[in-house]
């Protein structure tokens, strides 16, 4: 069995659940470094990163010349809520800040964002529970897929819907989210969460 590197209990649960028979170790620091335990550790196959975060520290077109190694996309993979999205956090009271940074934000991808966090929430998944939630715009709707894995990867729920982006404010992408958990829990995704939970503080 091929022996994967990752620190992300999410990833670790989705790549457990395509390949059960594999052995997932836990690997951590900041990206220079998970790359310099990749290559010195001879007995792992391989690790799984984000390639947003290579590729924005100019990594990513140096994996094969600095270190020898390939890359493969992982298009099945369900990112965190939120993954990727930069916020600018301002005094609720400075209204010339926040009418400046206004000007910077861009209002789909709020729009998905809040949508995936809320996901979160009410799964009360925290930032460790093996969660994924993805909200993207196309042709003026908002595609939503989420899921929600045991730590094991063994068991796997998935929801797919879409809502029409022209006429959806904060609070209809609101509740369309929490629509979403409410999908996951009646999958039996309580009972799973229940058990994350348990887990996760024992």
């Amino acid at each position: 069995a091929m022996t994967i590197a990752t620190g992300s209990l999410r990833r670790k649960a989705q790549w457990l659940n395509m390949y059960a028979q594999h052995h997932v170790v836990d690997l951590r620091g900041n990206v220079n470094t998970r790359l310099s335990k990749l290559h010195s550790n001879k007995d792992w196959n391989a690790a799984i990163f984000a390639k947003a975060g290579l590729d924005r520290i100019g990594l990513l077109s140096q994996l094969r010349s600095n270190y020898g190694f390939e890359y493969s996309d992982l298009d099945s993979f369900v990112p965190a809520p939120a993954q990727g999205a930069m916020m600018i956090a301002a005094m609720g009271h400075n209204t010339a800040v926040l009418e400046a940074v206004s000007q910077l934000n861009h209002a789909q991808t709020q729009r998905c964002v809040d949508i995936e966090r809320r996901f979160l929430r009410e799964l009360e998944g925290g930032c460790t529970a093996p969660i994924g939630a993805i909200a993207q715009v196309r042709d003026n709707k908002i595609d939503f897929t989420g899921c929600l894995l045991s730590i094991d990867g063994t068991e796997r729920i998935d929801v797919k819907d879409q809502i029409n982006l022209t006429e959806t404010d904060v609070d209809l992408g609101l509740a369309f989210a929490k629509a979403q958990s409410e999908k996951v829990f009646a999958k039996g995704g309580k009972a799973m969460m229940e058990t994350i939970k348990a887990s996760l503080t024992s």
